[in-house]
């Protein structure tokens, strides 16, 4: 076992019974605290030269595991980077009030919600910098649900490139960021798509 499946096998009755996890969550764990485990079966290999045989364990696949998260992770990481132009770039991110991340905490499905703010906000602004072009910017949203106090804080990591493709179909380059967020204010803008966006959902 590895330091994370022996912190958690050792705490997992505490955590059930304490901290009350979703199915969800509990099913991941579950498969974390399992994977490599020969007696959940596995693969024998065979080398036909000199019969030297090699049995592999059946991994779990979950992204909450050490290892099979880290091999998601780089596997996606190269994903994304083979559909990416290279260009000059900003990370921006957006978050929501205290007050209101309750509602995400109860229902996940609401997390779609931020996409959406942030999507509005993104081609709003760019459209506004230059109407005649209608700017359409490449940008990468990645949900985080945590702050770094490991607290619930439901947020939208950003990048968003420095430039984009026009009605006349070539890629335009823009000022730089801090100038366009003092021209053209997002922050109350995304507010303003979210809280509708999300007045929508509950009311259904």
């Amino acid at each position: 076992m590895n330091l994370l499946q022996n912190i958690i096998n050792d705490h997992y009755e505490e955590m059930i019974h304490t901290q009350h996890p979703r199915d969800s969550v509990i099913e991941n764990v579950d498969k974390m605290l399992n994977c490599g485990d020969p007696s959940f079966g596995g693969a024998m290999y065979a080398c036909p030269g000199c019969r030297f045989l090699k049995f592999r364990p059946i991994r779990c696949h979950s992204r909450f595991c050490p290892a099979c998260g880290n091999k998601y992770s780089i596997e996606r990481s190269i994903s994304m980077a083979s559909k990416l132009i290279y260009c000059s770039h900003r990370h921006c991110v957006f978050t929501i009030p205290e007050e209101l991340r309750h509602y995400f905490l109860e229902d996940r499905s609401l997390l779609n919600c931020l996409f959406s703010a942030v999507r509005s906000v993104v081609l709003r602004m760019f459209h506004n910098i230059n109407k005649s072009e209608s700017l359409i910017p490449g940008f990468i949203c990645v949900l985080h649900t945590f702050g770094r106090d490991l607290k619930w804080n439901p947020h939208i990591h950003c990048l968003i490139s420095e430039g984009g493709v026009g009605s006349s179909l070539s890629c335009a380059g823009l000022l730089t960021f801090p100038l366009l967020f003092c021209a053209f204010p997002s922050g109350p803008l995304f507010l303003t798509y979210f809280t509708h966006g999300l007045a929508i959902l509950l009311s259904r």
